[in-house]
């Protein structure tokens, strides 16, 4: 789902509607930021913040968007790389800045040391539940 979505979003930028349009397999979250590391029970968890402005009417309390465990997909190069994570911690005030946690993946680490403050990603959540699948 979570490749099939990509693709679909990649092939909606030609229409510039992207942040209007939903799609099938994924939930798009623009101008992700990751502003700070985490010491957590699980390891070093990073608190990334979104822009919440296409999301006003969620209520995070009983949404089962950014899930713990759910997988997200992190690009700032129209995913010609990409930083894989889990959802590590779901607080759903800070949900309601725009905030969450999450968990890097062992081959996205390394690429974590080459990201500046400033640098601005599209994130990326797939609707099938990663916990499930591991």
């Amino acid at each position: 789902p979570l490749r099939d979505g990509i693709a679909e979003l990649l092939s909606s930028f030609d229409d510039k509607g992207s942040r209007k349009r939903r799609f099938d397999d994924i939930r798009v979250y623009f101008n992700a930021k990751i502003i700070a590391p985490v010491c957590s029970s699980v390891g070093i968890t990073y608190k990334v913040k979104f822009d919440t402005k296409p999301l006003k009417a969620i209520r995070w309390q009983n949404s089962k968007r950014l899930l713990y465990g759910s997988l997200v997909c992190m690009s700032k190069d129209n995913f010609e790389t990409l930083l894989f994570a889990t959802v590590s911690d779901r607080d759903p005030a800070e949900l309601q800045k725009g905030v969450v946690q999450l968990c890097f993946n062992e081959s996205s680490r390394p690429s974590l040391a080459e990201i500046q403050p400033s640098d601005s990603f599209l994130m990326v959540e797939t609707t099938a539940y990663f916990e499930a699948y591991r």
